[in-house]
């Protein structure tokens, strides 16, 4: 289980399992989060989880882990927290179920 002192503080929403924490991980784990959340998440198993993750092969860099921004909205977003498709670019194809490249059109 890992605690606080297991961490290395890179700023004020950063921190750092390193890679020495145990012997199998091949890359440290980033963990973007304040100490209030987490404090809070000590005690589940996503640190666990991502500490496993390190141990992967072919791993380069980090295991990045982050809070879940499901709640959030984009900008320009609906209210039900989907994009809003009025915000991508006018020139953008999307590519139906046929396989084909189509304009996009205006509904």
């Amino acid at each position: 289980m890992v605690n606080f002192n297991d961490l290395k503080e890179i700023n004020k929403f950063e921190w750092e399992i390193p890679q020495s924490f145990r012997p199998d991980m091949r890359v440290p784990v980033r963990i973007f989060a304040t100490r209030q959340l987490l404090s809070e998440i000590m005690d589940d198993k996503s640190l666990e989880q991502a500490i496993n993750a390190a141990t992967l092969p072919g791993l380069v860099g980090h295991v990045v882990v982050m809070p879940d921004i499901a709640g959030c909205r984009p900008t320009g977003g609906r209210p039900n927290g989907g994009a809003d498709p009025e915000s991508r670019s006018r020139s953008r194809r999307l590519l139906p179920q046929t396989g084909w490249r189509t304009p996009r059109k205006r509904s």
